[in-house]
């Protein structure tokens, strides 16, 4: 039985934590969670659970509500049957192998070993009263002192006698290299790799060129699975498990992030250890790899004529014109009906909760109705991965919205992830049904026809048809008639009858936002939908 802690902030007593997840990590198939228990006086805020594990765990903890952000409100880890090894300090390890008790099974190493325990009496009744070798060997001893008649048992099977501290000698001194066979307890302590990082992002770390071999280098995913840990330096006592390795570029991810503030650097140590049988050992590529390799191979290697290298390179060759159209940047096809508006990622994000015709949307969406309707939503990690469903209703206080048809597996909370895309031009972001026209006695209202962003600090917004061109209520040079949320709007001026420019904050590149016009009025008193 092992015991794993969980530690929330110093003040958060007399929390109800629970699991939100537990499940194998093979399959992730649900298994049942142990009870969790708080430590008291002094270790405020510290929990606890004992478990057996017999396989991979993945897990999360919730803290509660009472817990006011989520950074310290959920705790994610992984737990293995190796811990009961990994995390034992070697002291006790040896105290455990030495305290033993005595009687060990005939035949055993165990037994071995007190057999010989005797053999320094022995060896000194020898050398006082001068007996042979052959005096041991007889049968004088088989009634006598219990350990002489155990070695008298033994001897002929001996061809070299040792003293225990030999035996432990041994054990200590045995080369790794000898002992690397996959599944073994041999393989689990060998040091892969160790060094200081060239640098580190939030999610990886770029290993020590100068420690690893070139044909461990070339290697993707040698490192998979294994432990990494920071031995001094920034960051030092972190350890996470490496998802990912790229043989060229020596980058290794790390299944979660580095504590803020506490990321490694060049001053940093690691070392690496292989905690699963699979990672390392030099394995060769996978059929993915390889084909990765295939698809990055620089051209300018492969231009012998008559070639596929060199029909792939040539200018204005299909392979060529599919890759520019795929290779386009987002942000400058985004005009109202286009093809290239309905691409738009709208939003993404992990799932509040599902039923089985809804699904609540992360925090910090707009709060508008039937904003994201006519939307296309997609699951994209995790449970329920790869169900697309057509968004037919959106509520806005709630975040939750309703698609067209059941889930085949329900979305579940902080599990699944999503995106969403526009797949209609009616759906979200003011947008409406195309450019619209208007007879005598108006009554068609206006609507958004085209927003364009012609610097990182300007919006230009285009309406179907004139509008009121006033600072009133229902004015188009109202600022506070619009909203994008993530930007702050600073100024409002008119270009034409139907045009006007906003001036903003500094807006991210290639991000996509969403702006929302209310009260304007078009010359006859219809309001925008």
């Amino acid at each position: 039985m092992s015991r794993y802690f969980l530690r929330f902030r110093h003040s958060d007593t007399g929390l109800t934590p629970s699991f939100l997840t537990f499940k194998k990590a093979s399959d992730l198939t649900v298994v049942a969670p142990p009870p969790i228990a708080e430590i008291t006086t002094p270790f405020n805020g510290s929990y606890y659970f004992d478990y057996s594990p017999t396989f991979d765990i993945v897990f999360e903890v919730d803290g509660g509500a009472s817990i006011p952000t989520e950074e310290v409100r959920f705790i994610s880890d992984t737990i293995s049957p190796r811990d009961s090894y990994v995390d034992e300090p070697s002291s006790q390890i040896k105290n455990d192998v030495w305290n033993d008790v005595v009687d060990r099974t005939v035949g055993t190493k165990g037994d071995y070993v007190e057999m010989l325990a005797g053999f320094g009496t022995l060896n000194t009744n020898i050398n006082t009263a001068n007996v042979s070798l052959a005096d041991i060997k007889g049968t004088g001893f088989t009634t006598g002192n219990d350990s002489l008649h155990k070695i008298s048992q033994k001897i002929d099977n001996i061809s070299t006698v040792q003293q225990p501290q030999g035996i432990a000698d041994a054990v200590w001194n045995e080369p790794l290299a000898n002992h690397a066979s996959g599944d073994t307890m041999g393989q689990a302590q060998q040091l892969e790799n160790s060094g200081s990082p060239t640098i580190a992002t939030s999610t990886n770390i770029t290993l020590d060129a100068t420690t690893a071999a070139a044909a461990i280098a070339a290697n993707d995913d040698y490192y998979k699975n294994g432990v990494i840990l920071i031995t001094s330096g920034q960051g030092a006592g972190q350890a996470r498990s490496i998802t990912a390795y790229g043989g060229v570029s020596q980058i290794a991810t790390v299944d979660r992030v580095w504590a803020v503030g506490s990321v490694p650097n060049s001053d940093s140590k690691y070392i690496i250890i292989a905690a699963a049988p699979s990672s390392g050992g030099g394995g060769g590529p996978s059929a993915a790899t390889i084909a990765a390799a295939v698809w990055d191979e620089a051209v300018a290697a492969h231009l012998t004529a008559g070639t596929t290298g060199l029909k792939l390179s040539e200018t204005g060759s299909v392979a060529n014109t599919a890759s520019a159209v795929w290779d386009e940047l987002t942000a400058g096809h985004d005009g109202f009906g286009s093809f290239g508006q309905t691409l738009q990622l709208q939003d993404s994000g992990g799932a509040k909760g599902g039923t089985s015709t809804t699904i609540t949307l992360r925090v910090g969406v707009p709060a508008i109705n039937d904003f994201y309707k006519n939307g296309l939503i997609v699951i994209t990690r995790n449970t329920g991965t790869g169900q697309a469903r057509k968004i037919t209703g959106y509520v806005g206080a709630t975040r939750i919205a309703t698609v067209d048809r059941a889930w085949d597996i329900i979305p579940l909370t902080d599990d699944s992830e999503y995106m969403i895309l526009p797949m209609v031009p009616s759906s979200s972001g003011g947008g409406g049904s195309g450019v619209q026209f208007y007879a005598n006695g108006d009554t068609v209202n206006p609507i958004l026809v085209q927003v364009a962003s012609p610097k990182h600090t300007q919006i230009k917004v285009t309406y179907s048809e004139p509008v009121v061109m006033t600072a009133g209520s229902n004015g188009a040079l109202n600022l506070a008639n619009y909203s994008v949320v993530g930007i702050t709007l600073l100024a409002v001026t008119q270009l034409t009858s139907q045009q006007v420019l906003i001036t903003t904050s500094a807006q991210t590149a290639n991000f996509l936002y969403t702006i929302v016009v209310t009260n304007v009025e078009d010359l006859s008193g219809n309001p925008i939908l």
